[in-house]
């Protein structure tokens, strides 16, 4: 049996997919990767930009009566770009409206949270290299029996 975890990452990297100029988003995702720790630009394809990464990260679980739990996933998600020489500011900034706007729309990760939300945004751009990348910091809550987590 899969867990509620894992549903809601898989759900995550399966919608990040559909970020497409066609289905009305300015940008269109090449790659969606799953990664347990940062992503190194420099172990990536060219080809495969724009991509996603989303980096797995930590989870609390609280306790409640009746074998219930509540837990809470904090994860990141990397959008990177590549440009010939620099990623303008403009690109950048309405590639991070696509991963936020999508990420805002599914507030129960495919039926399996209870909410999502993004915390933040931090910008690290690359003077020597031509690229970008935002990382949004993300929290998902979700209740699971504690025998099926």
């Amino acid at each position: 049996m899969t867990s509620k975890r894992e549903s809601i990452m898989a759900s995550f990297a399966t919608q990040l997919a559909t970020i497409t100029v066609i289905n009305g988003y300015n940008t269109t995702v090449v790659a969606v990767e799953r990664w347990v720790t940062a992503p190194d630009l420099q172990d990536n394809d060219p080809a495969d930009f724009p991509l996603v990464v989303l980096e797995e990260g930590d989870e609390t679980i609280d306790y409640h009566p009746a074998s219930m739990a509540m837990s809470s996933i904090s994860f990141k998600i990397h959008a990177m770009l590549k440009g010939t020489t620099t990623v303008s500011p403009t690109t950048l900034n309405a590639f991070i409206e696509d991963v936020r706007q999508l990420v805002e729309s599914n507030k129960t990760a495919g039926g399996n949270a209870i909410d999502v939300t993004v915390q933040s945004i931090t910008l690290q751009h690359h003077a020597d290299i031509p690229y970008a990348v935002a990382v949004l910091d993300v929290s998902t809550e979700y209740l699971h029996d504690v025998d099926t987590p």
